[in-house]
């Protein structure tokens, strides 16, 4: 979701969430389905024009993580309507979202889950995992944390390559994407292309069996990032 400071939402709980970490994960298509209609609807008065770009590169089965930059608060959403639902998605957000009733019953349904951003959380990480090694999902996530208002070209900071972990350990593919909007800031509803590349083996990253090597994860987050970058830059004008 969206880096809305955590003073500017509304009906914000101060009691912490308290998530089930060790719920059953589900997967419910006809459920899942049935709510593209409403994201037809959020998005397209969102965006002026929404075009996908790749989608037969993601997975049509087995667990994968998808990689994106963050741009809009609808983005994973977005990712769920370009490729009609035909996969399960489990995502990340922001812990705040979950201590608002009418987001967090948005979120729940589908997929997401809470983390404390800036910190090591431990939680997020293991259900993380537990997505992947279930076999049956997709495991998206935007490692930036905060979406870019500016919309310039997506950078990542060394101190969020957390998501780097989470494919070394299930040693699933890894989906680069990436989100354009067009770079003018006066356009209240902005055109958005979404691009999908081709996945990234676990052979591909370079990771050392059994290593912790944090310039293994630098490495990887480079080249993961790279690929983001590239599809985004085919968008640039």
């Amino acid at each position: 979701m969206s880096s809305t400071k955590v003073k500017d939402i509304p009906f914000l709980s101060e009691k912490p969430y308290d998530f089930d970490w060790n719920k059953t994960l589900v997967d419910r298509p006809l459920f899942y389905k049935s709510w593209l209609p409403l994201a037809h609807i959020l998005l397209n008065r969102e965006f002026e024009q929404l075009d996908f770009y790749g989608t037969e590169n993601v997975p049509q089965n087995g667990p994968f993580i998808l990689v994106a930059n963050h741009v809009n608060g609808f983005d994973p959403i977005t990712m769920v309507y370009g490729i009609r639902a035909r996969r399960r998605f489990y995502f990340m957000a922001k812990e705040a979202f979950f201590r608002t009733f009418y987001i967090r019953w948005l979120l729940e349904p589908l997929g997401g889950f809470p983390v404390k951003r800036g910190t090591a959380d431990r939680d997020a990480m293991k259900f993380a995992q537990r997505v992947c090694e279930d076999g049956r999902f997709g495991l998206v996530i935007f490692p930036q944390g905060t979406r870019d208002r500016q919309r310039k070209r997506p950078e990542l900071d060394t101190a969020s390559n957390g998501f780097v972990m989470v494919a070394r350990e299930s040693k699933v593919p890894v989906v680069p994407a990436s989100i354009h909007l067009e770079s003018d800031l006066e356009k209240k509803h902005p055109k958005c292309i979404v691009r999908f590349g081709e996945p990234i083996s676990y052979e591909e990253l370079g990771f050392t069996p059994g290593s912790r090597k944090k310039k293994e994860l630098n490495a990887a987050a480079e080249i993961i990032w790279g690929k983001v970058q590239e599809l985004w830059d085919k968008d640039e004008m």
